[in-house]
Formats: C-alpha cells, sequence, structure tokens
C-alpha cells in the first residue's frame, strides 16, 4: 500500500511567494531547512518546480513541488496590533487555543468575527444579521501576515512557524 503526500499545487503555493517555506527533500543538504520561496514554474503533469532560496545571498534551487511546504502562524498566533489593523484600534480580544473572537464596531452596531485556525470565519452583529466585512480583505491581509487562514497546517500541507 503506497501513502501519498498532501501536496500544494502550483497555484496555491504560488500565493507564498516572498515567503518564507520548508524543504522536505530527504537526501540533500537542504532537507528540513528553510528559504524563501522565490518563483513556481507550472508544468504540465507533476513535472512543476518550485524555487527556493537560500542564505543573505540567496542560492536558489529547484524542488519538486511535492518537497515544499509554507511556513506558516495559526490565527491564534495573530497578535492584538495585528487584529487592529484590520478591526480598529476599539477592537476587543477573546482567545481560546483553537479561536479568535473579536468585537468591533462597524457603523453604529457592534460586531463579532469569530475566527478559527482551521480557516473558518463568522461574522455576526448579535442581531442575526450578517456583519459588513470583506472576507477576501481579511484573508489577503492575514496572507500577507504569513497567518495560515485555510487549515493548512492541520491538512499537513503547511509547517507552523516555532515562534507562533
Amino acid at each position: 500500500m503506497t501513502t501519498t503526500t498532501p501536496t500544494l499545487s502550483a497555484a496555491q503555493l504560488g500565493r507564498h511567494i516572498g515567503q518564507t517555506v520548508q524543504v522536505d527533500a530527504p537526501g540533500t543538504p537542504e532537507h528540513e531547512q528553510r528559504g524563501t520561496l522565490a518563483a513556481v514554474l507550472f508544468l504540465p503533469g507533476d513535472a512543476s518546480l518550485a524555487t527556493v532560496g537560500f542564505g543573505p545571498r540567496l542560492l536558489y534551487r529547484d524542488y519538486p513541488l511535492s518537497a515544499i511546504r509554507p511556513v506558516l502562524r495559526l490565527v491564534t498566533d495573530v497578535t492584538d496590533a495585528e487584529w487592529r489593523g484590520v478591526f480598529g484600534a476599539d477592537a476587543k480580544f477573546i482567545r481560546s487555543a483553537e479561536q479568535v473572537a473579536i468585537r468591533y464596531y462597524a457603523a453604529i452596531d457592534v460586531q463579532v468575527a469569530t475566527i478559527n485556525n482551521d480557516g473558518d470565519i463568522w461574522l455576526d452583529n448579535n442581531h442575526g444579521e450578517s456583519a459588513h466585512l470583506k472576507a477576501a480583505d481579511l484573508i489577503d491581509y492575514l496572507d500577507s501576515l504569513g497567518i495560515d487562514s485555510r487549515g493548512l497546517i492541520q491538512k499537513g500541507l503547511a509547517v507552523r512557524a516555532e515562534n507562533g
């Protein structure tokens, strides 16, 4: 029985260009080392490659996509200051091991956003109405911080940053 390692597609991995990745390539000097994802080359079939740079001079090497996993932080690792970048200076936070609930003000009403480590997002204004928040803007912001907004760590497709 063969087991397959979960792998991000070229398009999925391409979202992490410029971010830290881990190389999982046994038999190479870079195995379990981290570098910067520089490019993803899409080729037909399973031939796509990811280019990773190492060190201050960025020595570049190519690897199959299956050898590359982004290094990300969990949603619960986001600092209060980082959350305030989206939800404003008056936002309040309730944290657990698996999620963050954020109470913030939009227009004249109090809104609550609950965001889980697996990527689920709930928005509520305590009146059964949906809150006004552009989910795509939130995801783009979390991506820019290197936050796992899609549950990739739990799926084995990414590695958790140690300083999380």
